[in-house]
């Protein structure tokens, strides 16, 4: 069983995602605003290019077309509806028990307190990966880190883990709050925005592709067109370079998030001595699983947010 969010509550295998729609009249706009782009994108690429096709060509377009449409949708709802890796407000006490073995002696070092008759530490130090002994001021700096409680929620701050404004709530691993998203960019859900980008940006092109074959066809063996449908097609053929610009800044931004694994809050702070740990292993670190077939459908990150082990996997000594 992993701790979840929102109480403690428990799921077997980090199962279970907690489904919600955060009440923001801004990010709610915003995601209108951005099916609005995708229908004027598609319905200018479907209702004027695809026509010009014949049968066997038009049906090609529409299956690979309608695949990579419900492949933004459903990486989109995923993204504005899950739970992007609250922390509890109530979280006050660590589990040592959720914390791995090879842990344990360090943290009963920072956290005397918390060890029990079975458990308690003897040895008067510990030696880290470098075979250092590990010394009073790093016990002392562990001790700060794990006692470190949000101002706002007053509960547990583990590592990376910022308060969200918007939300109200702190996130594990949060990036930013996207308003396209009307959500956070956190730990379970940085997994299908990214996906979300990748599949705007195929949809985008693919749209232009179409869009520029269409606007040649119409030229050149179509020239007495309607005005409307020429204003149509390049109204729509805009709209499209534009979003396919706007969205490969943002992946962009978030390719950085990938490689250096470190969010964009955090990547600020340490804008020194930032390691590169390549862009498979953050890809691997983000979606949850190892490279294969499963990267290309939208879901959540499938590894179960435990708390306790957060503050074991981001290098804190």
């Amino acid at each position: 069983y992993q701790r979840r969010v929102h109480g403690i509550k428990k799921y077997k295998k980090g199962r279970g995602r907690t489904m919600r729609i955060l009440m923001n009249s801004v990010g709610l706009m915003c995601c209108a605003l951005y099916y609005v782009a995708i229908g004027i994108i598609v319905a200018t690429t479907m209702l004027i290019c695809f026509s010009k096709y014949s049968d066997l060509y038009y049906w090609i377009h529409v299956i690979c077309y309608g695949i990579n449409i419900l492949a933004v949708v459903f990486a989109h709802l995923i993204c504005m509806l899950s739970d992007p890796g609250f922390i509890p407000v109530h979280l006050q006490q660590l589990n040592k028990n959720l914390i791995p073995i090879s842990d344990r002696a360090l943290f009963e070092l920072a956290n005397p307190n918390s060890a029990d008759n079975e458990g308690q530490v003897q040895t008067p130090y510990v030696l880290m990966e470098d075979h250092q002994p590990l010394n009073e001021d790093k016990i002392k700096l562990l001790k700060g880190i794990i006692e470190k409680k949000c101002l706002v929620c007053t509960c547990l701050k583990p590592p990376n883990t910022h308060h969200c404004s918007t939300c109200q709530k702190c996130v594990a691993r949060l990036d930013h709050h996207c308003p396209w998203i009307n959500n956070c960019v956190g730990y379970y859900t940085e997994r299908p925005f990214i996906q979300m980008l990748i599949y705007s940006i195929l949809l985008a092109l693919y749209s232009l592709i179409i869009q520029l074959v269409g606007i040649a066809y119409q030229t050149y063996y179509f020239e007495s067109t309607a005005i409307s449908e020429k204003g149509a097609l390049l109204l729509g053929f805009t709209i499209t370079l534009l979003f396919l610009l706007y969205i490969s800044v943002i992946l962009h931004d978030q390719y950085n998030t990938i490689i250096s694994s470190l969010p964009l809050i955090d990547r600020i702070k340490k804008s020194e001595g930032r390691t590169n740990i390549g862009l498979i292993r953050g890809l691997e670190r983000a979606f949850g699983t190892k490279f294969g077939i499963e990267w290309l459908i939208p879901m959540t990150c499938r590894r179960a947010l435990v708390i306790e082990k957060e503050y074991y996997s981001n290098s804190l000594m």
